[in-house]
């Protein structure tokens, strides 16, 4: 998260629970393109792209845009891929691999605190109340 979308605004999404609306989500760069339901409507053009295997869901415009997007990044050949993938990723990676150990034991000694257990129950009480509401 710290690496898509900077340091203070995941501290401060992470510190508040923040949940992103889709245009809020966009600003901050968290996700590439917000769909509109209006431009969910079938397209039968883009339809014509997808696989047989898939075509059962032609319907799907949100997986006919995937599929469109999927074959531009396919015509970048792999060594290429991989390689940009490597450069950009190698050292947050190496450092979870490094801390992986001290970032479970961490996480677990965190979450079976009293009063974090305490605090998801009644996230989730509250969760179970809101959908009986609907």
């Amino acid at each position: 998260m710290v690496r898509t979308i900077g340091n203070r605004q995941a501290e401060l999404a992470l510190a508040l629970g923040t949940l992103f609306l889709p245009e809020q989500a966009l600003s901050v760069r968290m996700v590439d393109e917000v769909v509109s339901q209006e431009q969910c409507e079938p397209n039968d053009a883009l339809a014509e792209l997808l696989p047989s295997a898939i075509k059962d869901q032609s319907s799907n415009t949100l997986m006919q845009r995937a599929y469109k997007q999927a074959k531009v990044y396919a015509k970048i050949p792999p060594q290429a891929r991989i390689a940009s993938k490597k450069v950009t990723r190698d050292d947050p990676i190496q450092h979870m691999i490094a801390t992986r150990e001290v970032d479970t034991d961490h996480f677990c000694g965190f979450v079976t605190q009293e009063a974090v257990q305490n605090n998801l129950i009644a996230y989730v009480e509250a969760m179970k109340q809101k959908n009986k509401k609907k």
